[in-house]
Protein backbone atom coordinates (compact mmCIF):
# COMPACT_ATOMS: atom_id res chain seq x y z
CA UNK A 1 0.00 0.00 0.00
CA UNK A 2 2.98 2.41 0.50
CA UNK A 3 4.25 1.71 -2.91
CA UNK A 4 1.35 2.83 -4.49
CA UNK A 5 0.84 5.67 -2.23
CA UNK A 6 3.90 7.00 -2.98
CA UNK A 7 3.24 6.65 -6.73
CA UNK A 8 0.18 9.02 -6.23
CA UNK A 9 2.51 11.38 -3.94
CA UNK A 10 1.53 9.93 -0.92
CA UNK A 11 -2.18 9.30 -1.18
CA UNK A 12 -4.39 5.80 -1.22
CA UNK A 13 -7.84 5.45 -1.27
CA UNK A 14 -9.77 2.88 1.08
CA UNK A 15 -10.93 1.15 -1.73
CA UNK A 16 -7.46 0.48 -2.87
CA UNK A 17 -6.26 -0.35 0.23
CA UNK A 18 -8.97 -2.58 0.24
CA UNK A 19 -8.12 -4.32 -2.93
CA UNK A 20 -4.53 -5.04 -1.30
CA UNK A 21 -5.87 -6.78 1.55
CA UNK A 22 -6.15 -4.14 4.11
CA UNK A 23 -9.33 -4.79 6.29
CA UNK A 24 -10.98 -1.70 7.85
CA UNK A 25 -9.35 -2.87 11.03
CA UNK A 26 -5.77 -2.97 9.79
CA UNK A 27 -6.68 1.01 8.32
CA UNK A 28 -7.70 1.94 12.27
CA UNK A 29 -4.65 0.32 13.54
CA UNK A 30 -2.37 2.48 11.10
CA UNK A 31 -4.34 5.25 11.56
CA UNK A 32 -4.10 4.77 15.32
CA UNK A 33 0.01 4.49 14.98
CA UNK A 34 -0.17 7.40 13.06
CA UNK A 35 1.41 5.79 9.84
CA UNK A 36 -1.57 7.06 8.06
CA UNK A 37 -4.41 9.81 8.12
CA UNK A 38 -7.98 10.64 6.52
CA UNK A 39 -8.12 14.23 6.08
CA UNK A 40 -11.23 13.38 3.42
CA UNK A 41 -13.55 10.63 3.60
CA UNK A 42 -12.33 7.32 1.80
CA UNK A 43 -8.67 8.97 1.54
CA UNK A 44 -5.31 8.06 3.23
CA UNK A 45 -2.57 9.80 3.61
CA UNK A 46 0.88 8.34 4.58
CA UNK A 47 2.24 10.85 7.71
CA UNK A 48 5.28 11.82 7.24
CA UNK A 49 5.06 11.99 3.31
CA UNK A 50 6.12 15.62 2.24
CA UNK A 51 3.18 18.12 2.07
CA UNK A 52 2.90 19.04 -1.89
CA UNK A 53 0.56 21.10 -4.13
CA UNK A 54 0.50 17.61 -6.10
CA UNK A 55 -0.59 16.05 -2.85
CA UNK A 56 -3.56 18.33 -2.53
CA UNK A 57 -4.43 17.52 -5.89
CA UNK A 58 -4.02 13.71 -5.62
CA UNK A 59 -6.55 14.15 -2.31
CA UNK A 60 -9.05 16.02 -3.94
CA UNK A 61 -9.25 14.03 -7.39
CA UNK A 62 -9.44 10.72 -4.93
CA UNK A 63 -11.94 11.94 -2.62
CA UNK A 64 -14.47 13.11 -5.30
CA UNK A 65 -16.81 10.87 -7.00
CA UNK A 66 -17.72 12.93 -9.96
CA UNK A 67 -13.97 12.42 -11.18
CA UNK A 68 -12.54 16.18 -11.25
CA UNK A 69 -9.31 16.69 -13.52
CA UNK A 70 -6.23 19.04 -12.82
CA UNK A 71 -6.96 22.06 -15.09
CA UNK A 72 -5.99 24.91 -16.03
CA UNK A 73 -2.99 26.68 -14.94
CA UNK A 74 -2.03 23.85 -12.45
CA UNK A 75 -2.31 21.20 -15.34
CA UNK A 76 -0.05 23.29 -17.27
CA UNK A 77 2.73 23.35 -13.99
CA UNK A 78 2.31 19.07 -14.59
CA UNK A 79 3.48 19.96 -18.38
CA UNK A 80 6.06 21.87 -16.76
CA UNK A 81 5.02 24.41 -19.50
CA UNK A 82 6.86 27.92 -19.14
CA UNK A 83 5.95 30.62 -16.62
CA UNK A 84 3.76 28.56 -14.84
CA UNK A 85 5.45 26.87 -12.31
CA UNK A 86 4.05 28.83 -9.42
CA UNK A 87 0.41 28.34 -10.95
CA UNK A 88 -2.41 27.75 -7.96
CA UNK A 89 -4.02 24.19 -7.63
CA UNK A 90 -7.03 24.01 -9.47
CA UNK A 91 -9.38 21.67 -10.66
CA UNK A 92 -12.34 20.81 -13.49
CA UNK A 93 -15.74 18.64 -12.57
CA UNK A 94 -18.60 18.15 -15.35
CA UNK A 95 -20.85 20.00 -14.69
CA UNK A 96 -23.37 19.66 -12.33
CA UNK A 97 -20.58 17.65 -10.14
CA UNK A 98 -19.67 19.49 -7.31
CA UNK A 99 -16.74 18.59 -4.77
CA UNK A 100 -16.85 18.40 -1.05
CA UNK A 101 -15.70 21.63 1.04
CA UNK A 102 -13.79 19.55 2.97
CA UNK A 103 -11.57 17.71 -0.31
CA UNK A 104 -11.75 21.05 -2.33
CA UNK A 105 -10.82 23.56 0.58
CA UNK A 106 -8.03 26.01 -1.08
CA UNK A 107 -8.65 24.31 -4.70
CA UNK A 108 -10.63 26.15 -7.46
CA UNK A 109 -13.12 24.58 -9.07
CA UNK A 110 -14.32 25.40 -12.50
CA UNK A 111 -17.31 23.36 -14.22
CA UNK A 112 -17.77 22.57 -18.06
CA UNK A 113 -20.53 20.97 -19.94
CA UNK A 114 -17.86 19.10 -22.29
CA UNK A 115 -14.90 16.74 -20.93
CA UNK A 116 -14.97 13.35 -23.05
CA UNK A 117 -12.15 10.69 -22.31
CA UNK A 118 -10.39 12.55 -25.02
CA UNK A 119 -9.67 15.40 -22.77
CA UNK A 120 -8.54 13.04 -19.86
CA UNK A 121 -5.17 12.55 -18.74
CA UNK A 122 -2.97 11.13 -16.47
CA UNK A 123 0.70 12.71 -15.77
CA UNK A 124 2.77 12.23 -12.46
CA UNK A 125 0.42 10.30 -10.98
CA UNK A 126 -2.71 12.62 -11.06
CA UNK A 127 -5.75 12.57 -13.98
CA UNK A 128 -5.55 15.82 -15.47
CA UNK A 129 -6.40 17.43 -18.55
CA UNK A 130 -4.71 16.41 -21.79
CA UNK A 131 -2.38 18.91 -23.39
CA UNK A 132 -4.57 19.73 -26.01
CA UNK A 133 -7.53 20.82 -23.11
CA UNK A 134 -5.08 22.67 -21.00
CA UNK A 135 -3.63 25.09 -23.23
CA UNK A 136 -6.94 25.89 -24.23
CA UNK A 137 -9.15 26.28 -21.20
CA UNK A 138 -5.20 28.30 -20.00
CA UNK A 139 -7.10 31.59 -21.84
CA UNK A 140 -10.26 31.19 -19.30
CA UNK A 141 -7.51 31.95 -16.24
CA UNK A 142 -4.27 33.38 -17.67
CA UNK A 143 -3.30 36.25 -20.24
CA UNK A 144 -2.87 35.61 -23.87
CA UNK A 145 0.48 36.09 -23.33
CA UNK A 146 0.83 33.79 -20.49
CA UNK A 147 -1.06 31.42 -22.99
CA UNK A 148 0.92 32.08 -26.32
CA UNK A 149 4.21 31.03 -23.85
CA UNK A 150 2.85 28.16 -22.68
CA UNK A 151 2.10 27.59 -26.07
CA UNK A 152 5.89 27.91 -27.31
CA UNK A 153 6.99 25.58 -24.58
CA UNK A 154 4.31 22.95 -25.47
CA UNK A 155 5.22 23.50 -28.74
CA UNK A 156 9.30 23.28 -27.77
CA UNK A 157 8.61 20.42 -25.49
CA UNK A 158 6.12 18.04 -26.37
CA UNK A 159 5.90 19.35 -30.23
CA UNK A 160 2.07 19.87 -30.13
CA UNK A 161 -0.27 19.62 -33.02
CA UNK A 162 -1.59 22.97 -34.42
CA UNK A 163 -4.91 20.96 -35.51
CA UNK A 164 -4.93 18.65 -32.13
CA UNK A 165 -5.06 22.14 -30.84
CA UNK A 166 -7.32 23.95 -33.50
CA UNK A 167 -9.96 20.94 -33.20
CA UNK A 168 -10.49 20.52 -29.34
CA UNK A 169 -10.80 24.48 -29.18
CA UNK A 170 -13.81 24.30 -31.83
CA UNK A 171 -15.37 21.35 -29.72
CA UNK A 172 -15.60 23.01 -26.76
CA UNK A 173 -16.10 26.74 -27.62
CA UNK A 174 -19.43 28.29 -26.13
CA UNK A 175 -20.62 32.00 -26.21
CA UNK A 176 -18.68 33.23 -23.09
CA UNK A 177 -15.82 30.29 -23.30
CA UNK A 178 -12.91 32.43 -23.12
CA UNK A 179 -10.19 29.73 -23.26
CA UNK A 180 -10.87 28.78 -26.62
CA UNK A 181 -10.96 32.20 -27.69
CA UNK A 182 -7.87 33.13 -27.12
CA UNK A 183 -6.19 29.82 -28.44
CA UNK A 184 -7.90 30.06 -31.29
CA UNK A 185 -6.24 33.98 -31.79
CA UNK A 186 -3.09 32.65 -31.02
CA UNK A 187 -2.96 29.83 -33.65
CA UNK A 188 -4.11 32.63 -36.08
CA UNK A 189 -1.17 34.34 -34.75
CA UNK A 190 1.13 31.55 -35.61
CA UNK A 191 -0.24 30.37 -38.71
CA UNK A 192 0.50 34.26 -39.62
CA UNK A 193 3.58 34.27 -38.57
CA UNK A 194 4.41 31.08 -40.03
CA UNK A 195 6.15 29.35 -37.01
CA UNK A 196 6.77 29.63 -33.15
CA UNK A 197 9.62 31.11 -31.55
CA UNK A 198 11.70 28.22 -30.19
CA UNK A 199 12.00 29.75 -26.43
CA UNK A 200 10.86 33.19 -24.54
CA UNK A 201 14.29 34.02 -25.11
CA UNK A 202 13.70 33.91 -28.26
CA UNK A 203 10.62 35.97 -28.67
CA UNK A 204 12.42 38.24 -26.27
CA UNK A 205 15.44 38.68 -28.54
CA UNK A 206 12.99 39.13 -31.65
CA UNK A 207 11.49 42.37 -29.95
CA UNK A 208 14.74 44.03 -29.44
CA UNK A 209 15.88 43.58 -32.71
CA UNK A 210 12.84 45.39 -33.93
CA UNK A 211 13.01 48.10 -31.02
CA UNK A 212 14.23 51.59 -32.25
CA UNK A 213 16.24 52.12 -29.19
CA UNK A 214 18.06 49.76 -28.87
CA UNK A 215 21.40 49.71 -31.19
CA UNK A 216 22.53 46.62 -32.86
CA UNK A 217 23.16 43.34 -31.01
CA UNK A 218 26.65 41.30 -30.91
CA UNK A 219 26.47 37.54 -29.54
CA UNK A 220 28.62 35.97 -27.80
CA UNK A 221 30.39 38.96 -26.95
CA UNK A 222 34.25 38.90 -26.07
CA UNK A 223 35.00 41.92 -23.25
CA UNK A 224 38.60 42.58 -22.61
CA UNK A 225 40.21 45.46 -20.37
CA UNK A 226 42.35 48.15 -22.21
CA UNK A 227 45.18 46.15 -21.75
CA UNK A 228 43.75 42.90 -23.86
CA UNK A 229 43.28 40.51 -20.69
CA UNK A 230 39.91 38.70 -20.88
CA UNK A 231 37.21 39.93 -18.83
CA UNK A 232 33.96 37.71 -20.16
CA UNK A 233 32.18 35.98 -22.88
CA UNK A 234 28.72 38.01 -23.22
CA UNK A 235 25.93 35.89 -24.64
CA UNK A 236 24.56 39.25 -26.36
CA UNK A 237 26.89 43.03 -26.27
CA UNK A 238 25.54 46.16 -26.93
CA UNK A 239 28.87 47.97 -27.17
CA UNK A 240 27.27 51.70 -27.76
CA UNK A 241 26.13 51.78 -24.32
CA UNK A 242 28.38 49.11 -22.93
CA UNK A 243 25.54 46.91 -21.74
CA UNK A 244 25.55 43.50 -21.72
CA UNK A 245 22.97 40.36 -21.71
CA UNK A 246 23.08 37.06 -20.26
CA UNK A 247 20.29 34.86 -21.38
CA UNK A 248 20.26 32.48 -18.02
CA UNK A 249 19.02 33.13 -14.72
CA UNK A 250 21.02 32.75 -11.46
CA UNK A 251 18.65 30.13 -10.44
CA UNK A 252 21.12 28.05 -12.81
CA UNK A 253 24.33 29.26 -11.11
CA UNK A 254 23.74 28.36 -7.19
CA UNK A 255 26.16 27.36 -5.05
CA UNK A 256 28.98 29.42 -3.29
CA UNK A 257 31.62 28.53 -5.96
CA UNK A 258 29.27 29.29 -9.03
CA UNK A 259 27.75 32.18 -7.16
CA UNK A 260 31.53 33.33 -6.46
CA UNK A 261 32.29 33.16 -9.88
CA UNK A 262 29.68 35.15 -11.37
CA UNK A 263 30.01 37.75 -8.68
CA UNK A 264 33.40 38.19 -9.43
CA UNK A 265 32.95 38.61 -13.76
CA UNK A 266 30.56 40.83 -12.81
CA UNK A 267 32.63 42.97 -11.02
CA UNK A 268 35.23 42.98 -13.14
CA UNK A 269 32.91 44.11 -16.04
CA UNK A 270 31.46 47.03 -13.82
CA UNK A 271 35.74 48.21 -13.41
CA UNK A 272 35.87 48.28 -17.61
CA UNK A 273 32.48 50.51 -17.17
CA UNK A 274 29.90 47.56 -18.26
CA UNK A 275 26.62 46.64 -16.92
CA UNK A 276 25.05 43.41 -17.06
CA UNK A 277 21.76 42.42 -16.90
CA UNK A 278 20.14 38.81 -16.55
CA UNK A 279 17.19 37.94 -18.52
CA UNK A 280 16.47 35.36 -15.80
CA UNK A 281 15.46 37.81 -13.47
CA UNK A 282 12.74 38.90 -15.70
CA UNK A 283 11.44 35.44 -16.95
CA UNK A 284 8.04 36.02 -15.52
CA UNK A 285 7.11 39.27 -17.39
CA UNK A 286 6.04 39.54 -20.95
CA UNK A 287 9.03 40.05 -23.45
CA UNK A 288 7.57 43.32 -24.62
CA UNK A 289 7.73 44.66 -20.90
CA UNK A 290 11.39 43.46 -20.53
CA UNK A 291 12.28 45.21 -24.24
CA UNK A 292 10.90 48.41 -22.96
CA UNK A 293 13.49 48.32 -19.51
CA UNK A 294 16.14 47.47 -21.54
CA UNK A 295 15.25 49.83 -24.57
CA UNK A 296 15.32 52.67 -21.09
CA UNK A 297 18.80 51.76 -19.74
CA UNK A 298 20.05 51.44 -23.33
CA UNK A 299 18.93 55.26 -23.32
CA UNK A 300 20.13 56.17 -19.82
CA UNK A 301 23.80 54.50 -20.65
CA UNK A 302 24.44 55.93 -24.04
CA UNK A 303 23.61 59.70 -22.33
CA UNK A 304 26.30 58.26 -20.43
CA UNK A 305 28.73 57.63 -22.58
CA UNK A 306 27.61 61.12 -24.78
CA UNK A 307 28.71 63.31 -21.69
CA UNK A 308 31.55 61.06 -20.91
CA UNK A 309 32.85 62.02 -24.30
CA UNK A 310 31.82 65.30 -23.81
CA UNK A 311 34.24 65.80 -20.62
CA UNK A 312 37.01 63.96 -22.24
CA UNK A 313 36.82 66.26 -25.31
CA UNK A 314 36.82 69.53 -23.17
CA UNK A 315 39.85 68.57 -21.31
Amino acid sequence: MAELAVSHHGVVTRSQAAALGFSPRDILLAEQMVWISEPARGVLVLVGYPPTWEQRLAIVTAASTTKPLVSNGAAARLFDLDGLGTARPEVIVLRPGRLSRCAAEGIVVHQTSILTSSDRFERHGLPCTSLARTLVDLGSTESEEAVWRALISARRMHRVNPLWLQQTAVRVHRPGQLGSGVMIGALRRWSAEGALPDSWFEELLRCMLEHPDIPPLVPQYVLTTEAGAFVARIDLAIPEARLGIEGHSRKFHFGPISEASDEDRDLRAAACGWELIYLGWYSQRRPAEVVQTIAHVCRMRLRTEVRNLNAEGSR
